[in-house]
């Protein structure tokens, strides 16, 4: 179950904010047989919920610039189980980026640039001693630099390029 608020407010013309926020709440069972040969079956139940924030800031000096910053935390069950029947726990991140967008041109040609960086905890791996099973990964980083440049270079003749 999820629950989500979400609401963009501008302060001025070339000002906004956005704050949002979501509930998630996710009640999991698992059973399974360890093995072939084990007539016995393992139950497991997990409960989980969190609150994941979001916030943003976009300014624009002029109506075709816009600089942005953004910050959200985010929530993923996981389903997959360790080897002793544990259901992993959810899979958690923050991420923090800021970047400059420009559309030109009457909006024909747009770019974007942004700098991130993504931390994300929980995510299921396959176990090394196990292959059928999963072990959860301490953390995993993301940062780096996006760029997206997207035009139409003549009528009905788009061009994309990222890197």
């Amino acid at each position: 179950m999820g629950i989500y608020l979400q609401d963009q407010i501008e302060v001025f013309d070339n000002l906004k904010f956005l704050a949002g926020v979501r509930y998630d709440a996710v009640w999991q069972d698992s059973t399974f047989r360890p093995s072939f040969f084990t007539p016995d079956e393992v139950s497991n139940s997990q409960f989980t919920d969190n609150f994941s924030p979001r916030f943003g800031i976009v300014y624009q000096p002029i109506e075709e610039l816009s600089l942005y910053g953004s910050y959200s935390r985010s929530f993923f069950p996981n389903s997959a189980t360790t080897v002793s029947g544990d259901i992993i726990p959810p899979q958690q991140g923050e991420q923090f980026e800021i970047g400059i967008r420009g559309e030109f041109l009457d909006g024909r040609l747009i770019s974007n640039l942004a700098l991130f960086n993504l931390t994300r905890q929980n995510l299921p791996t396959t176990d090394p001693d196990n292959p059928q099973f999963s072990i959860p990964t301490g953390e995993q980083r993301s940062r780096g630099v996006e760029l997206d440049i997207a035009g139409e270079i003549l009528p009905g003749w788009n061009m994309i390029a990222s890197y």
